[in-house]
């Protein structure tokens, strides 16, 4: 009982002092607010992350390898089997890029620089036309 007419006293001595009106001003002016420039806050740390953003950005357009997948057309032993196939390649779908490797004993044709499976397994069925066995294989590809 006496904490609540404490609380009432100090309420009633507020509203005297502000004119009768305990809540003068509230709620405030949203329209003022509004119109009225917001200056322009810059932070350090969106400084240093973008700063740390470009120098990642710089970083990336160098690499040129990267994980993906390419569809082998020969191997073996034989390199005007190996040549013949490439020479097809040429011909028929020169929108892919060629790779002739030799390491002893065999000669190993792959072609395509594929990120993803999908576009390699959609290439995959059209070589099959020309080819007997593409066998899609993953690994480093050139980016472009």
């Amino acid at each position: 009982m006496q904490r609540r007419s404490v609380l009432a006293r100090a309420v009633a001595i507020a509203g005297l002092a502000l004119g009768g009106r305990i809540f003068a001003g509230w709620p405030p002016n949203l329209a003022v607010a509004q119109t009225q420039p917001r200056p322009a806050v810059v932070h350090a740390r969106n400084l240093a992350v973008a700063a740390w953003l470009d120098t990642v950005a710089a970083r990336n357009a160098k690499v040129r390898l990267a994980k993906g997948y390419r569809i082998q057309i020969y191997t073996g032993p034989d390199r005007a089997k190996a040549m013949a196939a490439k020479e097809t390649l040429y011909r028929n779908h020169p929108e892919l890029q060629v790779y002739l490797t030799y390491q002893a004993p065999n000669f190993r044709l792959v072609c395509g620089d594929f990120l993803s499976r999908l576009q390699a397994q959609l290439a995959v069925r059209t070589l099959s036309a020309d080819f007997s066995n593409p066998l899609l294989v993953e690994g480093q590809i050139r980016l472009r």
